[in-house]
C-alpha cells in the first residue's frame, strides 16, 4: 500500500470518527505498511492488527484507542505520539522510539520491548505484562 492510497481510506476514516456522510471506519489489519510516512495522522481506532509497520513514521499520530495487536512495528518512530488506550498485545516494538508519548493505559502484555526508548513518555495505568 502507497501514501496516496493510505490517505483516501484515512480520509473516510476521519468522516466515520466525525460522523460524516461516506464515512467508514479504516482496518487496516493485515497490511504492510512498511516505512510509510504517517507523522502527524489522525488514526483513532484505527485497526492495524497483525499488520507490518516497520519503520514506519509515526511521529507526532493521534492513535488513541488503536488495536496494534500482534503488529511488527520495529524500528517506527511513535515519538510524541498520543498513544492512549492503545492496544500493543503481542506487538514486536523492538527499537520502536516512544519519547515524549502519551501512553496512559496502554497494553503493552506480551509484546516485544526490547531497545525500545520510553524517556520521558507518560505510561501511567499501562500494562506490561510479561513484556520482553
Amino acid at each position: 500500500m502507497n501514501n496516496t492510497e493510505l490517505n483516501a481510506i484515512l480520509e473516510k476514516h476521519v468522516k466515520y470518527i466525525n460522523r460524516e456522510k461516506g464515512g467508514e471506519i479504516a482496518d487496516l489489519s493485515n497490511a504492510d505498511l512498511r516505512g510509510l510516512n504517517l507523522m502527524g495522522a489522525y488514526l483513532e481506532r484505527v485497526d492495524f492488527r497483525n499488520s507490518d509497520l516497520r519503520g514506519v513514521n509515526l511521529q507526532d499520530s493521534y492513535l488513541k484507542g488503536a488495536d496494534l495487536r500482534g503488529a511488527n512495528l520495529e524500528g517506527a518512530n511513535l515519538r510524541g505520539s498520543y498513544s492512549k488506550w492503545v492496544n500493543f498485545k503481542d506487538a514486536n516494538l523492538k527499537n520502536v522510539d516512544f519519547r515524549i508519548s502519551c501512553l496512559q493505559d496502554a497494553i503493552f502484555d506480551d509484546s516485544n520491548t526490547e531497545g525500545a526508548n520510553f524517556e520521558d513518555s507518560d505510561t501511567e495505568g499501562s500494562n506490561f505484562e510479561f513484556w520482553i
